[in-house]
């Protein structure tokens, strides 16, 4: 299931999409959300230009014919994790 053509995991909960931000919660780790999105953003075209890790919060950029998207990835409340992606047009 894709929002404006970003891939969103199968077990995503809580989804919303209002102009251009994209936010849901997994019960996977920060980390495997991370892994999920370095598959699935290339296999859709996506060219990831940044990449970075500290703790347990994930933080990827990539973009697409124009588009920037940002991704970051933080612990859940209380398991799994919340993820916010917002798109944005290239100047």
């Amino acid at each position: 299931e894709a929002v404006e053509d970003i891939p969103v995991p199968d077990n995503a909960v809580n989804k919303e999409s209002i102009a251009g931000l994209v936010t849901f919660e997994s019960p996977d780790t920060p980390e495997q959300v991370g892994e999920y999105y370095r598959e699935q953003l290339p296999a859709g075209g996506w060219r990831i230009t940044e990449d970075s890790e500290m703790a347990s919060l994930v933080m990827m950029t990539a973009e697409k014919e124009g588009k920037n998207l940002q991704i970051m990835i933080t612990p859940g409340e209380t398991t799994g994790s919340s993820v916010i992606i917002s798109t944005i047009p290239l100047q």
